[in-house]
């Protein structure tokens, strides 16, 4: 009987270490002398510790982190669970965010044994979080600016510009512009969202087709744009090469990249559109590139261009009427079709933007 007692007691002993050791949360259990009774390998990895030699050491020798000292020190002292938050700090890749919940751990006589802090990794969330409401407030602040100018114009109109015809068809004008502007940046705010709802729910058509002709056609889409500021447009594609494609979706890229490129040119310089086979990590890929000779943008802007309303040159995008949202359609049409695209730019030597996709 007393054998069989001990075996049920070893097979939940067992039972519950693993559990405790497979579980996601980071898991401390500590004694009154905030002493560790046992940490979980999420625990060990999160911090960068061994699990094995843990027990027994005090909580501030063993993990470092002076939150989590203080969260044990208070639980210990009070008894009283609650919930809180630790952020590791920037370990190359970015803050970690942990939400803790901290609790007291009571034996069969009602005597408090310690305290149990669960760590629950919410950085992604919190990344999310940040990205929505920086996306909400950028998204007021592109809206805000047209109807700000058309709502002026109209006032000074409704005020007895009326009157004056030079001036009122001058006003109205900007008015026609800006709101030219303000459907501009719905219709690019609708076409993102769409392109990234295709995208997760595997909808996009591909059609295999001759790259060539893609690439022609988008050139021709920006030629008159290219005219009118003396910048030439050069296409310079092999007939073999033929990859599977949204043509509508890879058209709107490439014409993006080439409105861009052609925007920070200069009359007498030209716009570079190539394709050709490359090998990365011995597999064949196609990369699409669109070269310029304009301003260039400098480093500290590179990483986050493909941002939604990111700006490198805010006066001159707003001169241009762009949207700010341009290379954040062509960084999810490419994503759409399994491909990466990169940068490469110097101030005052141009810039060229690569799509790489899966032969």
């Amino acid at each position: 009987c007393i054998r069989d007692r001990i075996t049920t007691i070893v097979n939940q002993r067992n039972q519950l270490e693993t559990v405790f050791s497979s579980m996601v949360e980071a898991v401390i259990a500590v004694d009154p002398e905030e002493r560790i009774i046992s940490i979980n390998d999420a625990t060990a990895q999160l911090f960068g510790i061994e699990r094995q030699g843990t027990q027994g050491r005090l909580v501030q020798e063993a993990i470092r982190n002076i939150e989590l000292q203080q969260q044990i020190e208070r639980i210990l002292s009070t008894g009283k669970p609650f919930e809180d938050e630790i952020v590791l700090e920037d370990n190359g890749s970015g803050d970690t965010y942990l939400h803790t919940n901290v609790v007291p751990m009571y034996g069969g006589n009602a005597e408090m044994l310690g305290a149990l802090v669960v760590l629950n990794d919410v950085t992604r969330l919190r990344k999310l979080e940040t990205v929505r409401s920086e996306f909400v407030a950028n998204v007021s602040h592109e809206l805000r600016t047209p109807i700000t100018s058309i709502r002026g114009y109209v006032e000074t109109l409704l005020d007895g510009a009326l009157d004056e015809r030079e001036d009122a068809e001058k006003f109205l004008h900007i008015v026609l512009r800006q709101s030219e502007q303000l459907e501009e940046i719905i219709d690019d705010l609708l076409a993102l969202s769409r392109i990234e709802r295709e995208a997760k729910d595997s909808q996009i058509d591909l059609e295999q087709m001759p790259l060539k002709s893609i690439l022609e056609d988008a050139a021709e889409i920006c030629r008159p744009k290219a005219e009118e500021i003396g910048v030439e447009i050069v296409v310079d594609c092999p007939d073999y090469l033929e990859l599977d494609l949204n043509s509508t979706l890879f058209e709107q890229a490439l014409v993006n990249l080439l409105h861009n490129g052609i925007t920070y040119s200069e009359a007498g310089q030209e716009v570079v559109l190539t394709a050709a086979m490359m090998e990365t990590g011995g597999k064949p890929k196609v990369r699409i590139s669109v070269k310029d000779s304009g301003i260039g943008i400098t480093r500290e802007h590179l990483p986050r261009l493909f941002e939604r309303f990111y700006r490198s040159d805010r006066a001159r995008s707003r001169k241009e009427g762009g949207t700010g949202l341009g290379l954040a359609i062509v960084k999810h049409i490419v994503q759409a079709h399994g491909g990466t695209v990169e940068v490469e730019s110097a101030v005052g030597k141009g810039s060229t933007f690569h799509i790489i996709l899966n032969s």
